[in-house]
């Protein structure tokens, strides 16, 4: 899940881009929202689906960076950092699909 809160509107749109080693991958989209919160400010909120073989390559990843796409402004561009990425492997390692 990606949430971005900012006094800016942001409007997710498409695809998330997911660079592990030299490949990027896209995973899709399975829905997004956008709420105005009490400041006046939008929370855009989009979920991705992450299958088994990216979840995999996931595990072996020393780092990842992600591109979120917007459709009304540039694009953000994250380096997840080494301690994230620790958790999220050890996420996946515990999950319920894993065997």
């Amino acid at each position: 899940m990606v949430a971005i809160i900012k006094t800016e509107w942001y409007f997710l749109s498409g695809p998330l881009e997911m660079r592990i080693g030299n490949k990027i991958y896209e995973l899709e989209q399975l829905g997004h929202l956008e709420k105005v919160t009490p400041s006046g400010s939008l929370a855009s909120i989009g979920s991705y689906y992450i299958n088994e073989p990216m979840e995999d390559r996931i595990m072996l990843a020393d780092s990842i960076v992600i591109r979120v796409p917007y459709s009304n402004q540039v694009s953000t561009v994250l380096a997840i950092p080494p301690s994230v990425l620790k958790e999220w492997q050890e996420v996946l390692k515990v999950g319920p699909q894993r065997k």
